[in-house]
């Protein structure tokens, strides 16, 4: 009987320390205390955030249309100088051939006499390559030579005209010219813009 009673206690004593180490803490379910952002958070930050941004691309963008205008302006200033340095070969040209005895305009050039035809209500465009002047006034084309009135190379955003205005000077007729270029430009980035050249040439009598 008394081994019997030993035995009883024993599993007593066995099931009591398994239920001790089976136990469940009531700690393991309190809420935890620790959160994540709020969405009013997030929209917040991510404002500040493209803010920080926008600031500095703006910057940006404004300084490459600068540069873009900038060289747009400097090729245009070259193409009317170049066209303004043809328009005084064809002078000298004239002016040498009356030197020797010939009886050509000083603003002549085949077919056509500058003043009358190249005027402020026509103006022309000047073909500096390969010659020629016409009051079809279109884009200039970038060829191998440079740039130039033929549709058979490339189109530029460039147009190029000039006219020519005469006026008396030391009781002549007839004897200067106001000689303006100009040079315009689309732009896709800031607009376009233009360039405008001016020079007053001289019969060489004056000189």
């Amino acid at each position: 009987m008394n081994i019997f009673n030993k035995k009883i206690k024993n599993k007593k004593s066995k099931v009591k320390s398994e239920c001790k180490h089976t136990r469940l803490s009531t700690r393991d379910f309190r809420p935890s205390t620790s959160y994540g952002f709020t969405l009013v958070e997030t929209l917040v930050a991510i404002a500040i955030l493209m803010i920080a941004i926008a600031g500095p691309l703006t910057v940006a963008e404004k300084g490459l249309s600068a540069s873009i205008y900038a060289r747009d302006q400097l090729m245009a200033s070259y193409l009317a100088q170049d066209a303004m340095e043809s328009i005084k070969n064809i002078v000298d040209s004239n002016e040498l051939d009356k030197a020797n005895g010939g009886t050509t305009d000083w603003l002549y050039y085949n077919p056509y006499t500058l003043t009358s035809y190249c005027s402020k209500d026509t103006p022309c465009t000047i073909n500096t390559i390969n010659g020629g002047v016409s009051q079809n006034i279109s884009p200039l084309n970038l060829s191998s030579s440079g740039y130039v009135q033929d549709g058979a190379f490339p189109a530029t955003p460039f147009i190029r005209s000039f006219y020519i205005q005469t006026f008396d000077v030391n009781g002549g007729s007839n004897n200067a010219a106001n000689v303006i270029v100009k040079v315009t430009w689309p732009g896709q980035v800031v607009g376009g813009g233009g360039v405008k050249l001016e020079d007053t040439m001289y019969d060489t009598a004056l000189q």
